[in-house]
């Protein structure tokens, strides 16, 4: 029934918490001086309603699971216990935040109780005690207890519906107003300050926001609803189901295949049989209570939820809806007695289940005694023998007389099972599908034998004909991930058998199958997206588009003569075939796995199937996803501050001249202007703190011990890595401001903004005095695809050089640069880097150039100086930039900033550093630079010095160079050009051989390298990998390797 629903239950809790935080504190104190209420009664009215939403589906605690108000309430136990201390002789402490609450309660207390004690003799009144039967032996006890906390809760409900001022319709102030409501409330801050990440505290403000949302649109609009004869009960529910906004959620849950589907399937049609019945018992009550003026009076909410709470009729048969012509009707023989139907299926038509022949009711002859009734006679036995008085000789003689007809009797629910069959296939009109299954176990009905001998008819040996029902797809559940897989085979199965590749685009099954998957991808089905596969390349070209692209060239070559084109033909598949060959994909990951040991990435890559994710990937994945809702979908580095905070813009060329009016009471001293720093990373750090545990699961689903307790430590650091997170978007804001220098305490939160240090005016420029340009645009998760070979390298390495190097040179001093190639690379070596840059940012200098920076965030433990400053990850996003396709859509906006110059790219240790590629405590003092100027060429200027680094050369990490002697296979003349180019030309040169070092690793089938150092201290195929453990285990003896010095 609907009143058993528990979100509906909640639902109807909402609703009267709403209702009741409307009364006043005067209207508590008369209820609790007349007798209609208590102290306690009201705790327990408010407490029970929290607990009834907390323990629905409407309010989780962020990972799919219902809260639990038993940990708030041992939160309140330990508030009572500290309380009794606080209370005491000793009152210290009395600006503390218990001292407050306890003081709030105090005064309310005495407020409500204030009005039960006469003030004079005149105005006493007859006062019956009812304490002996009240549950509570004193129900209005003014000591602090858990009952203390709800009604100071409810009192934090009454205030916040009582601060509306007019027409609060803008859900951005109401929500404004609430998180005000909040940290103005003593209760909810010693909660707050007791258990910071509880999900169960989290929960009990969520209700508390919408429960004070709907009292406060209650309060404005119900009565303007019920002057214009609008339907209250549906205004009232809609509002509180908008609140409370689990519709969308559910209905992805429902397309599910599994009982959290089914049950998410089961909430929505108990939501629509609600409000069905809400308009139907409007309308019924409004044309039941005409007024005298000809005008109805509809129901009100309240009778409403009295009416559904005293149903004991199925939730099935409260819902009058309109007939549905695609539906399907699920109906037994009785139901469908004067109904037809077009199509009708009748399945499962066995032997022993139709008919049925087993006896109903024998265990106290129900049925036989309403057949003698019905039939109006006794019956007796043919021998006369006996008693007819005696009962036992009554039933005998009963089932042996052969003219007594009983229900019971097998021949007569023969005939009523003949009956319910012939009912059933006379109701369809134009198509009866009737079918049976013939196995070991089951037999097909004699009904059918008997009514349809033409279709089921048994052969002369007994056997009888089989239905070949193994389809294609008969082991596919009839689910969307099941349409998604039958999409794949049939896209396979088209693809792998269709000897031309041009009809590709013209077949209707590929058409059918590619349109299956756009139709589920558009609906939220997360299986049918491509880039969700395992074991596929990103970014892929379909078959349509490449189809599309074969035949244009087909329709381009038509104009060529005809003795031509066979040979052109010829050689573009050649081509294209040889490109295949030499292609390789990487992700800028990969690529730095591959550069730090080749064998160990294509074990655990290559050789390896799908693994389970790491409770270290599974937080970096959390705190990624944190950022990018932060930036793309809030907006909160950007426009949010320039909004809210525009005092942050001072600093900039003009702007407190040209709108000094705006800021009259603003006067820029630097403790003014910190504590507006201070208060902008606050707000920004707790909205993202927030999004980040609402999409957090919660540690309850981690069985391995290691793996929680990884959990909970990583835990600790979320608010330190999203408050440096949310510093760097402050200070970054314009450029001028950056870095923010700050005191934090010991989980993280900024504490205090400190004042620059003073500069020598004798010091030398450094990196962190160019200043970063105010932010035009933040790009996250940008999709990068780029191809690029020795070839385009070559022509960016003769216009630094400005010499006309050959192919095979650059090849072999590429080769040299990275201590010699794999057996797989060659000249004709592409790569393509598929991949995402986590933050790109287009800034703007003073000048009104733009130029792009690029972030990659990091959770895990800070590298060493030239690991950081030579990370393989950032040269793969430049060379994504640089070399982006410019024949994909997909990439429009990447591709409108390819010619614009990338200043720098930082990664960002949210956890250990306060600031990218921060070294010495200094920000950016190890950032990347640029591997190419603005005309293509490899970049050559020098770097600006470091903080702390006398020589740049530190940081390049070249090998040492003979200029006398040149490596192999390059000429003297290229060798000496080589050696005359700037360190840092020859850094970027080196960087992008080792791009290259991995592409020809993957198709390398021997390695004469040895792994990284760094690699050796956290290889995780120590026993599996010959070169990290400097053996290899035969089943005849270990090999040692050689420790080379």
């Amino acid at each position: 029934a609907l009143r058993d629903e528990p979100f509906i239950k909640a639902l109807f809790a909402i609703i009267e918490l709403a209702q009741f935080s409307q009364k006043s504190v005067d209207d508590l104190a008369k209820s609790v001086h007349s007798g209609n209420y208590t102290l306690y009664s009201i705790a327990h009215f408010v407490r029970s309603r929290i607990k009834t939403v907390l323990e629905s589906p409407l309010v989780d605690s962020g990972d799919y699971n219902c809260a639990d108000l038993a940990a708030v309430d041992s939160l309140m136990r330990s508030i009572c216990s500290l309380s009794e201390v606080i209370s005491g002789a000793n009152k210290s402490g009395e600006n503390s935040p218990l001292s407050k609450l306890i003081e709030q309660w105090e005064v309310l207390s005495n407020r409500i109780l204030s009005a039960n004690e006469p003030s004079t003799i005149e105005s006493a009144s007859v006062m019956v005690d009812n304490r002996v039967f009240n549950a509570q032996p004193n129900a209005n006890s003014t000591q602090f207890s858990i009952e203390s906390c709800y009604i100071l809760i409810l009192k934090a409900f009454i205030d916040g519906c009582s601060s509306v001022a007019g027409d609060s319709g803008d859900s951005g102030d109401l929500e404004n107003e609430e998180a005000q409501g909040v940290k103005s409330t003593e209760i909810f801050s010693v909660l707050q300050k007791m258990r910071p990440n509880s999900v169960h505290t989290r929960a009990l403000m969520r209700v508390f926001n919408i429960v004070l949302r709907l009292s406060k649109n209650l309060k404005n609009n119900l009565e303007k609803v019920k002057n214009s004869g609008e339907n209250q009960v549906s205004y009232v529910l809609s509002k509180a189901w908008n609140l409370c906004n689990c519709a969308k959620k559910w209905q992805i849950q429902a397309l599910s295949n599994n009982d959290e589907g089914r049950a998410a399937n089961d909430r929505l049609d108990a939501a629509m049989r609600l409000f069905e019945y809400a308009n139907s018992f409007s309308y019924t009550v409004s044309q039941s209570q005409q007024m005298p003026n000809g005008g109805s009076a509809g129901p009100t909410i309240a009778e409403f939820i009295d009416q559904v709470r005293q149903m004991e009729i199925e939730a099935d048969s409260l819902a009058s809806v309109a007939p549905l012509p695609d539906a399907v009707t699920l109906t037994t023989p009785s139901g469908s007695v004067g109904r037809t139907w077009d199509y009708v299926w009748i399945p499962a038509v066995q032997q022993r289940v139709w008919p049925n022949t087993a006896a109903r009711s024998t265990m106290f002859a129900s049925e036989t005694l309403v057949d003698i009734v019905l039939n109006s006679r006794i019956l007796s036995g043919e021998s006369g023998d006996g008693d007819s008085s005696d009962i036992t000789y009554f039933f005998d003689a009963y089932s042996k007389n052969p003219n007594g007809i009983c229900v019971s009797d097998k021949q007569a629910i023969f005939t009523g099972e003949q009956r319910s069959l012939l009912m059933a296939i006379t109701r369809a009109r134009k198509h009866l599908c009737v079918s049976a299954v013939n196995s070991d176990d089951c037999v097909p009905s004699d009904f059918l034998y008997y009514y349809l001998p033409e279709i089921y008819w048994r052969n002369q040996d007994g056997s009888c004909d089989y239905t070949d029902f193994c389809g294609d797809f008969a082991a596919v559940d009839a689910d969307a991930r099941g349409l998604v897989c039958a999409s794949r085979i049939t896209l396979a199965k088209q693809e792998s058998g269709s000897k031309n590749s041009d009809s590709l685009a013209q077949n209707p099954t590929i058409q059918d199958a590619l349109n299956a998957l756009n139709l589920l991808k558009n609906n939220g089905v997360d299986a049918a997206n491509p880039d969700n596969w395992d074991f596929m390349r990103k970014n892929y070209d379909s078959a349509i588009d490449s189809a599309a692209q074969k035949s244009q060239a087909t329709a381009k070559s038509q104009e060529e003569s005809q003795e031509e084109l066979p040979l052109k033909s010829q050689e573009k598949s050649q081509e294209k075939s040889s490109t295949n060959k030499t292609l390789v994909t990487l992700s800028p990951s990969m690529v730095d796995k591959l550069w730090s040991c080749p064998v160990c990435c294509l074990l655990e890559s290559k050789f390896a199937g799908p693994a389970v994710g790491s409770t270290a990937a599974q937080f970096g994945t959390l705190i990624h996803e944190t950022a990018r809702w932060a930036s793309q979908d809030e907006h909160l580095d950007n426009d949010y501050l320039r909004k809210n905070y525009p005092q942050l813009q001072a600093f900039v060329s003009g702007f407190v001249g040209n709108r000094a009016q705006e800021f009259a009471d603003f006067d820029f001293s630097f403790d003014s202007f910190s504590a507006l720093q201070k208060k902008a990373i606050e707000d920004v750090a707790n909205k993202m703190i927030e999004h980040y545990y609402s999409i957090c699961p919660s540690d309850s689903s981690i069985s391995n011990v290691k793996d929680r307790y990884r959990f909970i430590k990583n835990d600790l650091n979320v608010r330190r890595a999203l408050y440096t997170i949310s510093q760097y978007f402050v200070g970054s804001l314009n450029g001028q401001n950056y870095p923010i220098l700050v005191q934090k305490d010991e989980d993280g939160v900024v504490t205090k903004i400190l004042p620059a240090p003073e500069k020598s005016k004798t010091a030398k420029p450094t990196i962190a005095d160019v200043p970063l340009g105010s932010l035009e645009e933040a790009y996250c998760e940008c999709q990068i695809n780029a191809t690029f070979g020795f070839d385009d390298i070559l022509n960016a390495y003769n216009l630094v050089a400005k010499t006309q190097t050959s192919l095979e040179d650059l090849y072999s001093i590429m080769g040299f640069l990275v201590g010699g190639w794999p057996n797989g690379g060659s000249c004709d070596l592409r790569v393509r880097i598929q991949g995402r840059i986590d933050r790109m940012e287009l800034r703007k200098l003073n000048d009104n150039t733009q130029q792009i920076r690029l972030i990659d965030y990091k959770t895990g433990k800070v590298p060493n100086t030239q690991q950081v400053f030579n990370d393989l990850q950032l040269i793969c996003y430049q060379l994504g930039i640089v070399f982006c396709s410019e024949n994909n859509k997909d990439y429009e906006q990447l591709l409108k900033l390819k010619h614009t110059k990338i200043a720098r790219s930082a990664l960002f240790h949210v956890v250990y550093k306060d600031s990218p590629a921060q070294d010495n405590g200094v920000a950016e003092n190890i950032c990347q630079p640029s591997l190419f100027d603005e005309d293509g060429s490899l970049s050559a200027s020098e770097i600006l010095s470091r903080y702390r680094y006398s020589n740049n050369n530190r940081l390049y990490d070249l090998p040492s160079i003979d200029a006398q002697n040149p490596a192999q296979g390059v000429s003297q003349s290229a060798w000496a050009d080589f050696v005359k180019l700037p360190m840092r030309a020859k850094w970027s040169l080196m960087m992008i051989s080792r791009v290259f070092f991995a592409a020809a690793a993957v198709k390398s089938t021997s390695f004469a390298v040895e792994p990284k150092a760094d690699h050796k201290n956290y290889c995780r195929c120590l026993d599996v990998c010959p070169a990290c453990a400097e053996k290899v285990d035969t089943v005849y003896e270990v090999i040692e390797g050689k420790n080379e010095q």
